[in-house]
């Protein structure tokens, strides 16, 4: 399974670290094609987080830890290492718990950030609702 050594090595939830993975694909110094973006709204569907939730995972995990890449003059293109991800992410997730939006009435006020609106949330929907396709 995706990373599952490298997330038992760092004591995280592997279904988390599957999520922050395929969210970091995002951030990486290239563009995603059709059959990426397939497969990242696969890993997604597939996750126990709900759409709220990971979109948190995003905004306040993945995006802090990963957002400079895209800044950098040549920034990472094939992909971070488990090794650099992982307790960048966890230390991140440890700092902000998740709250429901429900529970943060500012917060459903503000604009989505940009990687969030590259997302094909549709899709992954769909798959949720209709089953896991293989990969």
């Amino acid at each position: 399974m995706l990373w599952e050594s490298e997330a038992k090595e760092f004591g995280a939830d592997l279904e988390r670290v599957q999520v922050w993975a395929a969210l970091s694909e995002f951030y990486l110094d290239t563009s995603q094609d059709v059959d990426d973006l397939e497969r990242i709204a696969q890993i997604l569907a597939r996750s126990p987080f709900s759409l709220e939730e990971m979109r948190h995972i995003e905004v306040y995990e993945v995006s802090p830890v990963c957002f400079g890449n895209l800044q950098a003059v040549a920034g990472e293109w094939a992909g971070f290492a488990p090794d650099w991800l992982i307790p960048r992410c966890l230390q991140k997730q440890q700092r902000n718990a998740f709250i429901p939006l429900s529970e943060r009435p500012w917060l459903q006020r503000l604009s989505l950030r940009m990687i969030w609106s590259n997302i094909d949330w549709k899709r992954v929907v769909e798959i949720r609702e209709n089953g896991n396709t293989p990969l």
